[in-house]
């Protein structure tokens, strides 16, 4: 996949079919989008296109409403490449394109840059100034332009519409199960493993501390049972997410403590997928009291389904434990 800015963007030879959005999660609505839009590129032979927007739309138009992300830009176009699309076109969402006019979004970037035949857009899309561009308008603008335009409706896992906002919703309320439902994969925080204070040793429960991006959702604080990844390796765990009150913590910290490995992480990029959330976090009257909820803990994750599959891959030669 082609990873372009806006001023690089030229249409290819046939048009292309485009997919317009914000994509954040990649989620199953956003797969649908996007599946679409492929099968028409490679049925017409042409290019198939994602339009998006970074930063965040409302990063720029109400910043004290921005939520935050369920991926990074790196991640939700790594995403979007694997569902065969052949050319990302990455749009810098500025105060001057927010006050675009519907026609001049249209003329410029599906019109004359891209020359697109067809577009692919969620039932709830809008664009242009103050948000008047609509569907609707898409297509009446598209008659004008030379392309046609397909709204995907609203798609629906266990009875509640699939969006963004609902699975930032899921994963803040610890609701993974139902964030995987909605993600079609368990949601994950992708982090670099550093230093921490060494408390987790002196339990007998060393744990990896990962330090992940500010601008990515962070799921209830609590403990939860999650999958770790590191390239192509995974092994399972318990998580606590959280300001550590037992030692009085003040800021929110990733910790996982890996199930029947010995690895050393330090400064490596590492996921950590969230699969069930098992308990809130709470202050402990004494580390002996802590250390009995936490084997507590590893028993109710190694009792999960999720547990099934084997552990840790080929990542048992390594040589020493993080803290």
């Amino acid at each position: 996949m082609i990873i372009e800015r806006v001023a690089e963007i030229s249409a290819g030879d046939g048009g292309c079919s485009v997919a317009i959005g914000t994509f954040d999660g990649v989620h199953l609505g956003h797969r649908r989008l996007l599946e679409l839009c492929v099968a028409d590129a490679r049925r017409h032979g042409r290019e198939s296109v994602v339009l998006t927007f970074d930063p965040h739309p409302l990063q720029v138009l109400r910043p004290v409403a921005a939520p935050r992300l369920l991926m990074t830009p790196d991640d939700r176009a790594a995403h979007i490449a694997a569902l065969g699309i052949d050319r990302l076109v990455m749009l810098a969402f500025t105060p001057a394109l927010a006050n675009e006019p519907p026609t001049e979004f249209v003329r410029r970037h599906l019109g004359e840059r891209l020359q697109a035949k067809r577009v692919f857009v969620g039932f709830n899309f809008t664009f242009g100034r103050d948000g008047a561009g609509t569907p609707e308008r898409l297509r009446a603008l598209g008659r004008r332009w030379g392309f046609t335009v397909e709204v995907l409706p609203a798609v629906v896992c266990d009875g509640r519409p699939v969006s963004s906002s609902a699975i930032r919703e899921a994963v803040m309320a610890g609701e993974m199960a139902q964030a995987a439902a909605m993600l079609s994969r368990p949601y994950y925080l992708p982090g670099v493993v550093v230093h921490g204070d060494g408390r987790g040793r002196t339990l007998g429960f060393p744990t990896a501390n990962v330090a992940v991006p500010d601008a990515l959702v962070r799921p209830r604080a609590g403990v939860y049972a999650v999958r770790l990844s590191y390239g192509e390796e995974t092994a399972f765990g318990v998580a606590n997410i959280g300001q550590r009150p037992t030692f009085h913590g003040s800021d929110t910290r990733l910790e996982v403590h890996l199930l029947d490995c010995n690895l050393d992480l330090y400064d490596r990029p590492v996921r950590v997928h969230f699969l069930r959330y098992l308990r809130s976090e709470r202050a402990f009257a004494s580390a002996a009291d802590l250390q009995e909820q936490i084997a507590a803990d590893i028993r109710a994750a190694r009792a999960l389904k999720e547990f099934a599959s084997p552990t840790c891959g080929g990542l048992q030669a390594t040589a020493t434990m993080v803290e």
